[in-house]
């Protein structure tokens, strides 16, 4: 099938996400999204996988990958761009050159606002310091008696804290903060008790989590992350920053 830029086109604005998903994952509604069973890991719970018809993409928080319906047919049934357009085409009765070509808008872009995370979230999971691995395992370290103190304001500046739901509960919540104060989002990190990450667990985000995604209006906002320690910039100017690997270096 010879596909002209027209038809190309005509396919792209009349393929839509929930449908070309729905014939490959069962799909259930929630809100203004649909979630179902991601497809390209051993998925077993709902949750990290979206399907959002408003913006006409699908996105697995997993493996950390968001397609639109020409990507996730190409990325499902292993086809190059141009055998998608045709699969596309088949599914929906479009035939090249069937009606003449006409000027076609260009879809307007919505502006998101940047994401931010209600404080009363953060204050909760600062509240459980006595369950926290990480800060446990942190003040048993030989500290002498001002390192200590120290290492207890450092902990506080930071806002370090501990997530207490779902599949996530007991990890470490390291915030990001950006430069003016506003919380954009937190890391779950999961330890073991010698302080040393557990890495056979991929890390959390905040905003994805059970209680927190119903606080975010999803359609006007946007994840923006920022530096681990960001807002700290602001409060102490003529500080030196350093860049490091991790929010446990830091």
């Amino acid at each position: 099938m010879k596909i002209d830029k027209y038809t190309e086109q005509r396919i792209k604005d009349t393929a839509n996400i929930v449908e070309v998903v729905g014939d490959f994952v069962e799909l259930r509604k929630r809100g203004v999204e649909y979630e179902g069973l991601c497809p390209f890991h051993d998925d077993r719970h709902l949750g990290s996988f979206k399907v959002s018809p408003v913006k006409n993409i699908c996105t697995c928080f997993v493996c950390n990958k968001t397609y639109d319906p020409l990507g996730f047919v190409m990325a499902i049934e292993n086809k190059d761009y141009r055998e998608a357009l045709e699969w596309m085409a088949k599914k929906y009765g479009i035939i090249a050159g069937q009606v003449e070509p006409v000027a076609v808008k260009p879809k307007k872009v919505p502006t998101f606002h940047t994401l931010t995370i209600p404080r009363e979230v953060v204050k909760m999971t600062t509240e459980q310091k006595t369950k926290n691995v990480f800060i446990k395992w942190l003040s048993s370290l030989p500290w002498g008696a001002e390192q200590r103190q120290r290492v207890g304001k450092v902990i506080w500046l930071y806002a370090v804290g501990t997530w207490h739901k779902g599949k996530n509960k007991g990890r470490v919540v390291f915030w990001q903060v950006d430069a003016e104060g506003m919380v954009r989002s937190g890391k779950l990190m999961p330890y073991h008790e010698n302080g040393k990450r557990v890495k056979t667990e991929n890390p959390g985000w905040i905003h994805n989590q059970a209680g927190v995604r119903e606080k975010i209006d999803t359609l006007t906002t946007k994840f923006r992350p920022t530096l681990f320690g960001m807002h700290l910039a602001k409060r102490f100017p003529k500080a030196t920053i350093n860049i490091v690997e991790s929010e446990k270096t830091a």
